[in-house]
């Protein structure tokens, strides 16, 4: 496998039913280095709510870019996509080339499983990362 330098996920909260308040996150950005740097971001409407840089280790980083990469290998054919729900781009970047790929944040069984360790292996509090989970709970 190539090796990859980061991936990039942008999440957004946003839907025409329900949009978020003036005060709520609306949108997410988690970029994980290979060397093991994540840099975390959140913004609400107006400005930059939360601010994250932490390092994780090196092997447990590079595992999961693998992971993710591979998970987005064989998915071109069946992302799902819903309607008035919030949305993510991801960004997975090698030394030559970007791959990049959307989708719907909801909860998908296809993408919780990656959705889970990024949660697990970066420790920030109510990631939304792929599946938004916990903005579906309740």
């Amino acid at each position: 496998m190539q090796r990859i330098n980061k991936v990039n996920l942008n999440s957004e909260n946003f839907s025409f039913f329900s949009p978020p308040k003036p005060e709520e996150e609306l949108s997410q950005k988690i970029t994980i280095f290979n060397s093991g740097r994540v840099v975390f971001s959140a913004e609400n409407s107006t400005r930059e709510v939360r601010h994250i840089e932490k390092q994780i280790d090196v092997n447990t980083a590079r595992t999961v870019l693998g992971m993710v990469a591979e998970k987005f290998q064989q998915s071109h054919n069946w992302m799902d996509f819903a309607t008035d729900v919030g949305s993510w781009q991801l960004t997975i970047s090698y030394p030559d080339k970007q791959n990049e790929f959307t989708g719907s944040v909801f909860p998908n069984p296809r993408l919780h499983d990656i959705s889970d360790i990024i949660r697990k292996i970066t420790a920030i509090p109510d990631l939304w990362v792929f599946d938004g989970i916990q903005l579906y709970q309740n």
